[in-house]
């Protein structure tokens, strides 16, 4: 199966929205309760455009990620494979792709946090070799160091 990553316009800003929200809903509710017009002006004002890729397999849009590089590592915002696409290994691809990208443009690292309460979350990205590097009362911080993989 291959993976294209496909730059997320300002247009597609509401399916953005809807996805995410599909994504992420159920862990920000249960941590701090969701609020539509705060969550859609945190997407606008604190995550830019440029980081937001459609994870599409042929022309189907399959997920969506938001990574950048920052430093000397690269930063994994948000992975979400949409629900009917999910136990089909593309959380992995992307996530190797995500690496691939890191390391040529000489990044060390690969970091990213998940909300604790995201149980299968945690459990994948370990399973990537992802270790938790800290833990605050709602999330993990988690690295994957590119010189030891």
């Amino acid at each position: 199966m291959k993976l294209v990553l496909e730059p997320i316009v300002e247009s597609e800003f509401e399916d953005l929205f809807v996805r995410i929200k599909e994504g992420i809903f159920p862990y920000v509710d249960a941590v701090f309760g969701w609020e539509d017009t705060f969550q859609r002006q945190r997407l606008e004002n604190e995550y830019s455009l440029d980081w937001f890729y459609w994870v599409k397999v042929e022309k189907d849009r399959v997920g969506v990620l938001c990574y950048k590089h920052h430093n000397a590592s690269c930063h994994v915002h948000w992975l979400i494979v949409f629900p009917e696409w999910r136990q089909r290994n593309i959380g992995t691809s992307i996530m190797a792709f995500v690496q691939k990208k890191a390391r040529e443009n000489g990044c060390t690292a690969v970091t990213l946090s998940s909300f604790k309460c995201n149980a299968n979350a945690i459990q994948f990205y370990q399973g990537l070799g992802y270790v938790i590097i800290e833990e605050e009362e709602d999330f993990v911080s988690m690295l994957l160091s590119l010189s030891a993989s």
